[in-house]
């Protein structure tokens, strides 16, 4: 029974201390209460002195909170009793209270670096979710120079700010951050917030409703499945619509999120009440990878245009100057920039048009498109006198590619996307042979849900480890007009996929050695910091996480980023390519206004001039005009057509 009461005691104590900072105050304060108590008694017996028991409990409370009464105290009995107090004092009254605020100031700091405190604000950058994408999100919104400035001066906002909501803040998500801002890293335009964003209460936390705009990620594959992933997004956008009209908002914040599956875009932008910009980010890598393989050398070129920080980018502007002319005249009235199409925006829709005919007039709702370095370079120049272009009959030999052997190293759930984009091209013919670790049924079951099967496609399943020399060996790579290395979501971290990509490549550069014909290479990488590691070796390289980062992170400034890209990279709009000088005829020195011209002439817009003598092929995108080049008939022009 006694036990049964000791028990019970301690574990009211327990709870009452648990109860926070200021109960363990009180407790303090009560054993304080005690030890004066107790003390007063006891010298109050033994010192004539101290005889009114009040005074002897305050002479007891100064040796407890004040060790610098101990040397006033006459005889050993009395220092004795003074001296325990003293010591109980360092004991209760400091080194207790000292402890506990430090405890409790500690607590604070950690709950207010937790992100659990709701913010009050107003035209923020909102992004929901913390995944490999986001810091390369936020810093292709920072970089993002004048597009950013636009965006702001639209909002009437003089400054940025960006929320982000993670499940989870801490000291490594900021060091991250750091480390791929580097020199845009500022705290002051940057909040973290903890929670997710299917829950009402953490969109609550970071103002959701008084967004200029919401950017929702998707998440590596190797975390989740496609299925789960594009609901938690469905379900998030619902989350976000709901709040909204609990609230009586008549208009809602626009959204930019990613998918992974594009046949689900319809059902996304049926789950938000506002407009929405989806990202389709399988399909989006996917057509990358599909021009790349029909025209090798176009990841230099994506590479460089969807991107802020060096060369040419994509822009879109109101040119009210050339309202009235002709596109043969229009597109010719720009320095530094080539017009590569018009943008008409409406109430009801939006819709592009690339490559327009010679004499498309342009009308006063056009917006245009450019290549240029820089927002300011893609102003009209008034002094400039456009060329008369007339149209010749002179037309490059159409490409036709009879077969294409194609060897696929490693397995994700892009697959199927990728081999239903090279399905498009009925007039290709491609042998594709597949080599992963993964048993090849589950590899027919992903296709076959996908797809059917496509009548100018050929898939062979190779169950072989590309990351062991007799792998490498087995497949012949010799014989093959492409090979293409998957970053594999299979594997649990992006890390280890990198270096199987980057062991099977050199690989595979040992077995061509030993061989006369190399095919050409195209390697997908998760992380970006891997990149440099091929900056002097042959193939070509494609991060996709950060490729998508960009493109979520222009759309987020500029919605009608989104029509552009979708257009430029499916299979029935415009795209890139490459045509040989030799099919103009161009031979010798020419400068790139005189290329431009003859290239107009076939419907077509000359982009740059790839140099085939030099190593690594470098690819002049948007030269000067007047810049002259000493042409080999082997050297491409890199045009867009439809």
């Amino acid at each position: 029974m006694l036990n049964r009461i000791i028990d019970l005691v301690k574990f009211r104590v327990e709870r009452f201390l648990l109860g926070g900072a200021q109960n363990r105050l009180v407790f303090i304060a009560i054993l304080l209460l005690l030890v004066s108590l107790a003390g007063g008694f006891f010298v109050h017996l033994i010192d004539p002195q101290l005889s009114i028991f009040e005074d002897a409990v305050w002479w007891a409370f100064l040796r407890l909170s004040d060790p610098g009464y101990l040397g006033d105290d006459q005889g050993a009995l009395k220092r004795t009793v003074a001296t325990v107090i003293t010591i109980l004092g360092y004991v209760l009254f400091m080194g207790a209270l000292v402890a506990i605020m430090t405890q409790w100031l500690h607590a604070s700091i950690a709950k207010l670096e937790s992100g659990l405190t709701p913010i009050s604000k107003n035209g923020h950058i909102l992004i929901l979710g913390w995944t490999n994408r986001t810091p390369a999100i936020v810093r292709e919104i920072l970089t993002s120079g004048t597009r950013l400035k636009r965006f702001l001066k639209y909002l009437e906002r003089g400054g940025l700010h960006i929320v982000i909501l993670a499940p989870e803040v801490g000291p490594q998500l900021t060091v991250e951050l750091k480390e791929e801002l580097g020199e845009y890293w500022n705290p002051r335009k940057i909040t973290l917030r903890s929670g997710i964003p299917i829950r009402p209460e953490d969109l609550k936390r970071v103002d959701c409703l008084h967004a200029s705009v919401i950017i929702l990620p998707g998440k590596p594959l190797y975390e989740k499945t496609i299925d789960s992933i594009d609901a938690g997004t469905v379900k998030a956008l619902l989350s976000i619509s709901s709040l909204a009209e609990q609230n009586g908002l008549e208009t809602y914040p626009p959204v930019v999120t990613e998918i992974m599956d594009n046949r689900r875009a319809a059902v996304t932008e049926q789950a938000y009440a506002g407009d929405v910009e989806v990202v389709s980010s399988n399909s989006i890598i996917s057509r990358l990878i599909c021009q790349i393989v029909r025209h090798p050398g176009l990841s230099y070129v994506y590479s460089e245009l969807l991107t802020h920080e060096h060369g040419n980018a994509l822009y879109i502007r109101e040119c009210t100057e050339t309202v009235g002319m002709k596109w043969k005249q229009a597109s010719r009235a720009f320095g530094s920039a080539i017009p590569l199409g018009v943008l008409r925006s409406s109430a009801k829709e939006k819709s592009i048009q690339f490559c327009p005919d010679l004499e498309y007039e342009i009308r006063p709702e056009d917006l245009f498109v450019f290549v240029a370095p820089g927002a300011k370079e893609s102003k009209i120049v008034p002094d400039i006198q456009p060329d008369e272009i007339q149209t010749k009959n002179i037309f490059p030999s159409k490409k036709t590619v009879r077969k294409k052997k194609l060897l696929f190293l490693g397995w994700s759930q892009k697959v199927p996307f990728l081999i239903e984009e090279l399905s498009r091209y009925s007039e290709e013919l491609y042998e594709i042979e597949i080599m992963s670790v993964v048993p090849s049924k589950e590899r027919v079951e992903a296709l076959s849900r996908h797809s059917k099967k496509h009548s100018n496609i050929a898939i062979k399943h190779i169950e072989l480890d590309y990351t062991l020399p007799s792998g490498i060996a087995k497949c012949r790579p010799q014989n093959f007009d492409f090979v293409l290395f998957l970053a594999s979501d299979w594997i649990q971290s992006g890390e280890e996929t990198d270096a199987r990509s980057i062991l099977g490549y050199l690989l595979l550069h040992e077995e061509m050695k030993l061989h006369k014909t190399k095919p050409e290479t195209l390697i997908e990488l998760v992380d970006p910091d891997n990149e440099d590691l091929f900056s002097e070796r042959e193939g070509e390289v494609i991060i996709s996480p950060r490729i998508v980062s960009h493109l979520v992170g222009g759309i987020s400034l500029r919605s009608e980023l989104n029509l552009v890209f979708n257009e430029l990279f499916q299979s029935a709009g415009a795209e890139f390519d490459f045509q040989k000088v030799s099919d103009y005829g161009l031979s010798g020195k020419q400068t790139f206004k005189n290329i431009q011209n003859l290239v107009t002439t076939t419907g077509m817009i000359a982009i740059g001039i790839r140099i085939n003598s030099k190593p690594q092929h470098p690819i002049h995108l948007n030269p000067n005009r007047d810049l002259l080049f000493d042409l080999e008939p082997t050297d491409d022009i890199l045009v867009l057509r439809r």
